[in-house]
């Protein structure tokens, strides 16, 4: 592409790249399940270049995909069309964290983890820490509003979001509300282009909201009679009035997986139907004794049948290792199927008992697991065939697999309408679920939003085909 070498000379250090495995491994993120086509790879290491990009692939209609980390788990940043990839990897300024105001200023392509390790210094943290830290971007965890293990307690990404720095397809670069704290002018873009999956700009940087470390948290296993006593043991902690840090969920077939492949011992001496993984902030209020009671009223209500609570640091390390390694356990057993689900929390319990209810026939011949953050409403429906391998499986069998959870997606989320909920409660809509955008959005919604997209990328260049088409 001659207007990518004509960039290439204006910033000499500019990284393009237009054969090679680059263009399959950055096209793609953790779903693998689009055969993918880029045209270019363009890893830009400034706001101006990222600008620029765009402005020059607006002028000759190239399609643009934003990349980051690519953790993504509905296709939102995959390259399907021969678009060109611009990966924000390179822009990693992360600067000094600013205890007096509580926040911290960070490029696009800043690991989340990164910002974690700066904040701690100053006693500071930013609350949306994911089980992907390592390797996910600040600016996916914006595009995609993140939400993480803590959503029970601290919200979602756009909740600690002071401002963001915004590229548009025109090659606007915007400063979107700055360092204010009111700022009261009418529409708030800021956080319409959070949660937009880059297709409505190109977020470049932000400045974080940072929130006071959390006392050391008390964290708790429990083996629970079946899994919609979760909900109502999560409504027992509240009562109690106790500082929840995190609520998590998984079926028993979740954790026999973990034991199996990552060889950990089990936990309780018996099985049971489901596990409910609680962190409590270690405050005042919070002591063995009221632990210990709380436990007695849970087995008291028929809720629980086992329990542990951590006796130290390392203790509590290995129970979150059980919730922490369930992906990748299942990952290296087969081919899996997501869906990432929200439910209001009175419609949880009753939610879960029909889906496992109906699960085998939805699913003939593979194995339903069942994972989440139980305290916030969300539920990780995992589908797994072992007789499938994503690499050496027949392309026929993968797709016959694939193709019979798509069937089954309808029922699924039709008993998810009935009950309010959505059918993506943090990993967003991309290629993966926008079929199914009506199960939980108004036509009217949708059009308004074809509306939005159409006023900030007319051509619709900007990661085409994501959430919906135009």
């Amino acid at each position: 592409m001659k207007f990518l070498e004509n960039l290439r000379q204006k910033y000499p250090t500019l990284r393009i790249t237009t054969e090679g495995p680059d263009l399959v491994e950055y096209a793609r993120d953790w779903t693998r399940l689009h055969e993918t086509k880029a045209s270019a790879i363009v890893w830009p290491e400034t706001a101006e270049q990222v600008a620029a990009i765009l402005a020059a692939c607006n002028e000759h209609d190239v399609a643009v995909v934003p990349s980051g980390g690519r953790t993504g788990l509905a296709a939102g940043a995959v390259a399907t069309r021969g678009e060109v990839v611009l990966n924000l990897e390179r822009l990693r300024t992360l600067g000094e964290c600013r205890p007096e105001l509580q926040s911290i200023r960070v490029g696009a392509g800043v690991v989340n983890e990164a910002v974690q390790e700066r904040g701690r210094a100053h006693g500071l943290f930013w609350p949306v820490e994911l089980a992907s830290k390592g390797s996910c971007h600040i600016g996916g965890n914006l595009a995609t509003n993140a939400g993480g293990l803590r959503v029970i307690r601290y919200g979602h990404a756009r909740q600690w979001v002071q401002s963001v720095q915004v590229a548009l397809m025109d090659g606007s670069l915007l400063e979107l509300n700055g360092e204010l704290e009111k700022n009261n002018t009418g529409y708030d873009f800021r956080h319409l282009l959070i949660g937009s999956e880059g297709t409505l700009g190109v977020i470049t940087a932000a400045t974080l909201k940072l929130a006071p470390l959390p006392k050391p948290a008390r964290t708790l296993l429990l083996a629970l009679r079946d899994i919609p006593s979760a909900v109502r043991a999560v409504g027992i902690f509240r009562r109690r009035a106790w500082p929840l840090l995190a609520a998590e969920i998984f079926s028993e077939a979740c954790l026999r997986t973990v034991l199996e492949v990552q060889k950990f011992a089990a936990p309780f001496e018996t099985p049971a139907p489901a596990y409910l993984l609680v962190d409590v902030e270690g405050t005042a209020d919070v002591s063995d004794e009221s632990l210990q009671a709380g436990l007695e009223t849970l087995f008291n209500e028929g809720l629980v049948v086992d329990g542990v609570i951590a006796s130290s640091s390392e203790q509590a390390k290995q129970l979150w290792r059980f919730r922490e390694t369930i992906t990748e356990s299942l990952g290296s057993l087969g081919i899996v199927y997501k869906n990432d689900l929200a439910l209001p929390l009175p419609e949880m319990a009753d939610f879960l008992a029909q889906l496992v209810e109906r699960a085998p026939a939805w699913y003939p011949g593979a194995e339903l697991y069942l994972f989440g953050h139980v305290g916030d409403g969300n539920i990780h429906v995992n589908v797994l065939r072992r007789d499938l391998h994503p690499a050496k499986s027949a392309p026929e069998a993968r797709k016959a697999f694939l193709d019979a959870c798509e069937r089954a997606n309808d029922p699924l989320f039709a008993l998810v309408q009935s009950k309010r909920g959505s059918i993506a409660a943090e990993h967003g809509i991309g290629l993966l679920k926008k079929t199914y955008l009506t199960y939980s959005r108004h036509p009217r919604e949708i059009e308004a939003m074809r509306a939005v997209k159409r006023a900030f990328d007319p051509k619709n260049l900007l990661n085409p085909g994501k959430i919906f088409d135009l």
